[in-house]
């Protein structure tokens, strides 16, 4: 092994992604921040966002209908105050990021909005059509670019945290051409996204592997709602093919579900048929496929227009034209897939977790915003509202840096890790969108022992072609453990043996290495 490099720096942002980026500009007002990526700037998950960012932006909207329909939406276990924060401060963070340069999509001299399932306005703002994440991306990265107070490492892969004394100390990881780094900080924030990529039907890009959510578990964070699971409902399904996003704004705009004769079946699920939540929309995708013996389901579009479509989903159209289809004119074959991971590291509504100078913010983060069910377009303002929300956290923590850091950190290992296919064959026949208690029992079983050793492991033990495994290990586990001990139905975790919801499970589970605690909640 080369020998270790060590950097001592301010803070440090961990993820490339909107929530990373935006909380390095607000960091960088203030004082001098490294940014690390495991890709290139402009290359994260945030950029596959087709949707949206919902926010009240129309006068005949208002932020208690977005509460509400936020709340409706996390069947129950939403944090009241975390969501409150997302809808009041959403509008002036959007007004930053277009101050920043973000040109969002007009009709007219009005800003474009739309609606999406479960929201009872149209309060969508999107960009480029379907480009919203990726023209987002664009401009934060143009503006972190040319700031001086901002540097930039890419390519970097962290491998595990540093803490002391229930404090950061700092982060350990790997350069592209293998030099292992060490970097002393007392202020990290981590932005590294979910875990979707656990299954092997997902939205998600291969990097979906949850790092940062493993490397504060194994530092002691505590890690909250990792049950649930939000499986987007119109995946583009086709044999052989990655299933592609077909975004829930295509049903926004008037699109059907229907079987191969033409049949709106949602309508035997949900009043509002297409534009229910996506764990409704996508169970009875399910429901409808065992009734007819697996036979497909599509998204018709074509009475929307052909034109129509093709300026407003730009980009959509262009991938399905590579496949010889057309939203226009052809009935596109869909189904649910992986997309979004409720659950994460623990925080409060200040990004901070339960070890001190460590924050967390965007999908890797579980401030119970989602509660069991994000509300579709979200995550963007999440994003946005609660990485500068951490930042600020992270300029007021003046915790003197320790200097005294063990060269051997505990760390947890999983002896016989279980390999890349195995585990994604494991998540998707045990923790999909039906669950059932045989099933979970028997998976749980089997992580809860592997989850139980720790070890001490010296210091750059965790090699880069080891790291993907480690996490997806870690949190198959992690996620079997909490929904094998949820007995009940609720939002992204469905159980065929319980299902409906119970009361008594009106709260929410953290685990802090393998110790559950609930967390018992207001609202």
């Amino acid at each position: 092994m080369k020998n270790i490099i060590e950097w001592k720096v301010p803070a440090v942002v961990v993820g490339m992604g909107i929530a990373g980026l935006f909380a390095a500009l607000r960091f960088a007002q203030e004082g001098e921040v490294l940014v690390l990526g495991k890709g290139q700037l402009e290359d994260s998950n945030s950029q596959h966002a087709q949707g949206g960012i919902a926010v009240v932006w129309d006068f005949e909207d208002h932020i208690s209908f977005h509460f509400e329909d936020t709340l409706i939406a996390g069947a129950g276990l939403c944090d009241p105050e975390a969501v409150r924060v997302l809808v009041e401060e959403g509008p002036e963070r959007v007004s930053e990021l277009i101050a920043l340069g973000m040109e969002f999509d007009h009709c007219g001299d009005q800003l474009c909005l739309t609606v999406e399932g479960a929201h009872s306005h149209r309060r969508i703002l999107h960009a480029g059509g379907d480009a919203t994440g990726r023209k987002i991306v664009q401009t934060l990265s143009e503006r972190v670019r040319q700031n001086p107070r901002i540097k930039i490492v890419e390519n970097f892969l962290a491998s595990d945290l540093i803490a002391a004394n229930s404090k950061i100390c700092g982060i350990n990881g790997w350069l592209k051409d293998l030099t292992p780094v060490r970097i002393v900080s007392n202020r990290i924030l981590l932005a590294t996204g979910g875990f979707a990529g656990i299954f092997p039907e997902t939205t998600n890009p291969l990097g979906a592997t949850g790092d940062g959510i493993v490397m504060a578990w194994e530092a002691g964070a505590a890690i909250s709602d990792l049950e649930f699971i939000q499986f987007h409902p119109t995946a583009l399904s086709i044999p052989g093919q990655a299933r592609f996003l077909i975004s829930e704004a295509v049903r926004g705009e008037g699109a059907f579900l229907v079987d191969e004769n033409g049949y709106r079946f949602m309508q035997e699920y949900h009043p509002k048929c297409e534009l229910a939540p996506r764990d409704v929309v996508t169970r009875g995708i399910l429901s409808h496929q065992r009734k007819t013996n697996g036979k497909p389901v599509f998204l018709d579009a074509r009475h929307l227009g052909e034109e129509f479509l093709k300026k407003r989903f730009p980009g959509i159209n262009e991938h399905l034209n590579k496949l010889g289809l057309n939203l226009g004119t052809d009935r596109i074959p869909v189904g649910p897939a992986s997309h979004y991971t409720m659950g994460g590291i623990h925080t409060d509504t200040h990004g901070k977790t339960s070890i001190g100078g460590l924050y967390a913010a965007g999908e890797c983060a579980s401030a119970g915003i989602h509660g069991a069910n994000r509300l579709a377009s979200n995550s963007l303002l999440e994003s946005l509202v609660f990485s500068y929300r951490a930042a600020e956290s992270m300029l007021k923590y003046n915790s003197i840096q320790n200097s005294d850091m063990a060269e051997n950190e505990h760390s947890w290992e999983l002896p016989q890790q279980f390999e890349y296919e195995v585990l994604q064959k494991m998540a998707a026949e045990n923790l999909g969108p039906v669950r059932d208690s045989e099933n979970l029992k028997r998976i749980s079983d089997i992580f809860r022992e592997k989850l139980r050793g720790k070890y001490n492991l010296p210091a750059f033990a965790l090699l880069p072609d080891t790291l993907a495994q480690r996490n997806l290990n870690a949190l198959t586990g992690l996620t079997a453990i909490l929904a094998e001990s949820r007995k009940e139905s609720r939002g992204g975790h469905f159980r065929t043996d319980i299902p409906a919801p119970d009361p008594k499970w009106k709260c929410r589970q953290k685990i802090q290495g393998t110790e559950i605690l609930q967390v018992q909640l207001d609202n």
